[in-house]
């Protein structure tokens, strides 16, 4: 009997034995599986897939921008006058989920502002620009990444300036004029009470990265009314 019974006690530690084998063994065939699943995920094919759906979903959102500019670019493409715009770029300055035209010049490797454009009630309307001549009027906008927009006119023979701190409103029905006053551009240490950081406050903002932006050449952009 007492042979049977150690007979009986080995027999359920082999069983038992087993079973924790098979248990085990499905445990690592899972875990094998979902990390086929995961570096199926991570594969490079995989990684394209991702990177070419960001490229479209960006390219249809340059598409909808372009015709909700339309009017604005037709008439950039045909501008032949000195110093015109070279390209365009769209960017949210207010972060309401509309998009602003901005165009500029790029040279040996920097990008200047040329103008601002903005959706007022679903119309492409001028903002500001900058415009600096060798003599006569002149001009300058500037972009913080606070969502505000800082313009200046003045002449090239006076130091005395007008400034205008604007804000786009959310709702996309026209600006908001922060502040308008008058500075000296130049002749005045930056901490005089004369000077645009005082009057404006604006040594404390910052401007965006223009080079940080997706340009585009105006020479390749085509008319929203001529596409069949």
């Amino acid at each position: 009997r007492d042979a049977g019974f150690c007979s009986n006690k080995l027999g359920e530690r082999i069983m038992k034995k087993r079973v924790f084998l098979i248990i085990l063994g499905l445990a690592l065939l899972a875990a094998c599986g979902q990390n086929k699943i995961k570096n199926q995920e991570n594969t490079p094919d995989s990684s394209k897939r991702t990177l070419d759906k960001e490229q479209k979903s960006s390219s249809i959102s340059v598409e909808q921008d372009e015709k909700l500019y339309a009017s604005t670019l037709d008439k950039l493409t045909k501008d032949t006058s000195e110093g015109r715009a070279q390209i365009y770029t769209f960017y949210d300055i207010d972060k309401n989920g509309t998009n602003e035209l901005i165009t500029g010049h790029h040279s040996d490797g920097a990008y200047y502002l040329a103008a601002i454009y903005y959706l007022n009630q679903g119309t492409s309307t001028y903002l500001a620009q900058s415009k600096v001549a060798s003599a006569g009027s002149r001009e300058s906008a500037t972009i913080y990444t606070d969502g505000t927009v800082f313009y200046a006119q003045w002449h090239s023979l006076s130091p005395d300036a007008k400034g205008y701190l604007y804000r786009l409103r959310s709702d996309n029905s026209g600006i908001d004029v922060l502040k308008e006053a008058d500075f000296q551009i130049a002749g005045v240490d930056s901490n005089s009470e004369k000077s645009v950081d005082s009057v404006f406050g604006l040594a404390s903002k910052k401007e965006i990265d223009l080079a940080s932006l997706t340009w585009k050449d105006i020479e390749s952009y085509q008319s929203k009314s001529s596409v069949g």
